[in-house]
C-alpha cells in the first residue's frame, strides 16, 4: 500500500506577476466552466487591454500615461482611452457593459489580441488587488508553515506508508515548478507509483465552489486522464474541531486583556460570504458553503461563551466580507460589518473585535474585500502586524490578523488528515 496525500490550498501567489497571471486565468476559467461567470465573456477580443502603471483603472485619461499590458510589461504604441461604461453601450470599438472600467486599448493589435480581453481585464483586477496590499500577500508565508508541520507529522506517524505532496489552485510560483492539482496528481501516480489517495484541504469551510466542482474536478480528471483507477478519500474541512476552537478562544482571550474590565464587548467572526442566490447557471444558494459557514461559526461562538468569563457584556456576532450586495445577498442572510456596526453601536458597546477566523492567513479577502466591506477605501491601511483599527461612530474597532496562534489549524490539519489515512488504511486491512 502507497498512500498519496495531498495538502491541497485554494492558493495565492505572494506576486502578481507575468506567471501568475495565468494561475489566475486557470481559476477564473473554472468559474466559467461552473457557470458562474457566463461563457460569453470569452468572445470579445478588441486587442490589447492596457492600463497606466501608476493609476489603474484610472477615471480619466492621462496626458502620458505610462502603458503597461496585463503581464505587467511596458507598451510603447498607440492606444486608445476607453472610459467606464455608466450604462450598456455599442461603440466602434466593441460592446461594453454597464461597469466596465476604464482602460486604454490597442485597438485589434498588441500581445493581447488574440487573448480575450475578459482575462486581461481580470489580471488587471487581480494586480490592483494587489497593490492594495502594496504589491505582495503575505498568505503563502504564513500559511504554508503550517502545511509542512502537518506533512512531518504524518511522516513521523504513517512513514513510508504516505507520500505528502503540496497542491495549490492557484498555482503560487508557476515559473519554478509545477503544483497544480492536475500536475501533482500525474507526479504521485508516475513518480511515487501509490495505490491510494487522500485529499485534504487547508479549509475551515470547504465549499462546493472551490471544492467539488473546482479542486477536485482538476484532481479527478488528472486521474481520469492517466486512465489511474485509484480510490480517492476526502478530508474533512478543518472548522468546527475543538482544536479549530482552541485557537480561536486563545485569540479572544489575547484581544479581551487590552480592554477595560467591564467594557461592551463585541467579538466578529468574520467569514468570506458566498451568494444567497442563483448567480448566472450556477445555483450558489444550494452550495454547501452556507450550512458548512453556519456549522463552524455556531461551534466557535459555543466555545468562546463557554470558556471565557468577561466582566462586561460580551456578544458574538458572525459577518461576512463579500457578496454583500443585494443582487448576491436580497434577504440580507449574511450580515455585513457595516450593519454589525450599526447593531452594537445601538446597543451601547463600545469594543468590536473583528477576527478573520474562516482564513489560515492574511489573504487578499481578508486585507482588501474585509476591508473594503467596513468601507475602508484607502489600502494598505494596517501595521505591521496586520491590524487595522478605527472608530465607527461611537465604537472602537479593531480588525485583527487572520494569523494567530497557527496550531490550532496545524492540529486540525494533522487530526483530519490522519483521519482520512486511517480510513484507507482500515478498509484494506
Amino acid at each position: 500500500m502507497r498512500i498519496g496525500v495531498i495538502l491541497l490550498d485554494h492558493g495565492e501567489p505572494p506576486e502578481y506577476n507575468e506567471h501568475t497571471y495565468y494561475s489566475f486565468r486557470n481559476f477564473v476559467t473554472s468559474l466559467i466552466n461552473m457557470g458562474f461567470i457566463p461563457k460569453i465573456v470569452l468572445r470579445f477580443d478588441r486587442g490589447t487591454i492596457l492600463q497606466d502603471k501608476n493609476k489603474i483603472f484610472a477615471e480619466e485619461a492621462s496626458p502620458n500615461p505610462a502603458l503597461i499590458d496585463a503581464w505587467l510589461r511596458p507598451y510603447k504604441g498607440f492606444a486608445y482611452f476607453i472610459p467606464k461604461a455608466k450604462r450598456f453601450r455599442i461603440t466602434r470599438f466593441g460592446i461594453y457593459r454597464k461597469g466596465t472600467k476604464p482602460h486604454y486599448l490597442a485597438r485589434k493589435t498588441g500581445p493581447g489580441y488574440g487573448e480575450p480581453d475578459f482575462y486581461e481585464m481580470y489580471g488587471f483586477e487581480i494586480y490592483n488587488r494587489w497593490l492594495s496590499m502594496g504589491g505582495r500577500s503575505p498568505f503563502y508565508d504564513q500559511t504554508q508553515p503550517q502545511k509542512e508541520e502537518v506533512a512531518r507529522r504524518l511522516k513521523k506517524e504513517f512513514g513510508n506508508k504516505v507520500v505528502v505532496r503540496f497542491a495549490y489552485g492557484i498555482d503560487p510560483f508557476p515559473q519554478w515548478k509545477k503544483q497544480t492539482p492536475d500536475a501533482v496528481v500525474k507526479k504521485l501516480v508516475k513518480e511515487d507509483k501509490i495505490t491510494h489517495l487522500v485529499v485534504s484541504e487547508h479549509f475551515s469551510v470547504t465549499t462546493d465552489s472551490m471544492s467539488t466542482f473546482h479542486l477536485r474536478k482538476h484532481v479527478e480528471h488528472a486521474l481520469h486522464e492517466m486512465g489511474a483507477h485509484i480510490p480517492v478519500v476526502y478530508a474533512e474541512q478543518l472548522g468546527g474541531t475543538e482544536a479549530f476552537n482552541e485557537g480561536v478562544i486563545l485569540k479572544v482571550k489575547e484581544e479581551l486583556k487590552q480592554l477595560p474590565k467591564g467594557a461592551k464587548v463585541a467579538v466578529f467572526l468574520s467569514n468570506h460570504g458566498f451568494p444567497t442566490t442563483k448567480i448566472g447557471k450556477y445555483n450558489a444558494a444550494r452550495d454547501c458553503y452556507h450550512q458548512n459557514v453556519k456549522k463552524v461559526f455556531e461551534s466557535a461562538k459555543e466555545a468562546i461563551l463557554e470558556k471565557i468569563n468577561w466582566d462586561g457584556e460580551l456578544t458574538v456576532l458572525q459577518v461576512f466580507g463579500q457578496f454583500l450586495e443585494k443582487k448576491y445577498n436580497p434577504d440580507n442572510r449574511m450580515m455585513s460589518p457595516i450593519q454589525a456596526l450599526e447593531l452594537i453601536s445601538s446597543q451601547g458597546f463600545k469594543y468590536a473585535i473583528d477576527i478573520p477566523y474562516e482564513f489560515p492567513g492574511d489573504s487578499v479577502d481578508v486585507l482588501v474585500k474585509l476591508r473594503q466591506a467596513y468601507g475602508l477605501k484607502k489600502l494598505p491601511n494596517w501595521n505591521e502586524k496586520y491590524e487595522t483599527r478605527f472608530k465607527y461612530k461611537d465604537v472602537n474597532v479593531k480588525i485583527t490578523s487572520a494569523s494567530f496562534h497557527p496550531e490550532h489549524w496545524i492540529n486540525s490539519y494533522h487530526q483530519r488528515t490522519a483521519a482520512a489515512i486511517e480510513r484507507v488504511v482500515d478498509k484494506e486491512t
